[in-house]
């Protein structure tokens, strides 16, 4: 088999370079688009799924206290710095509780949750009440 090269007729033409080229570069840019678009969206589901993290650590913590306080009597601490490990990164805390004013079991408490990612910082925070039970 012999390849024939199609030749062009009279009148009719083909793309030139310039063609070729601008299209090639509009189509590049409507693919840098589309990935940024995509990047976007994972970035901001990864951020999200953090964030859910963070509220069901912090939810779980706030339990945690107000429990403590309710079944043990045991008041909440005036200030508690720790850490808790979520599925894939820790969470840097800070609760603060405070008696209200006029009450000897009630007390209002602040829980902050930290957490860094691609290394900017980010934070949630809760306020609550605790109580201890009350003396019959």
């Amino acid at each position: 088999m012999i390849l024939q090269i199609a030749k062009l007729k009279k009148g009719q033409s083909g793309f030139s370079l310039i063609e070729v080229v601008l299209s090639v570069i509009v189509l590049s840019v409507g693919l840098i688009a589309v990935n940024q678009t995509l990047l976007f969206a994972l970035s901001s589901l990864n951020y999200a799924d953090i964030r859910m993290q963070a509220d069901q650590l912090a939810e779980e913590k706030i339990w945690e206290v107000q429990s403590t306080a309710r079944h043990s009597a045991q008041k909440p601490p005036v200030r508690e710095e720790g850490e808790i490990l979520g599925s894939d990164r820790a969470f840097n805390y800070i609760l603060q509780s405070v008696a209200v004013r006029g009450s000897s079991y009630l007390y209002e408490s602040r829980l902050s949750l930290e957490w860094r990612d691609s290394g900017k910082k980010n934070k949630i925070v809760r306020h609550f009440y605790a109580s201890l039970p009350i003396a019959a």
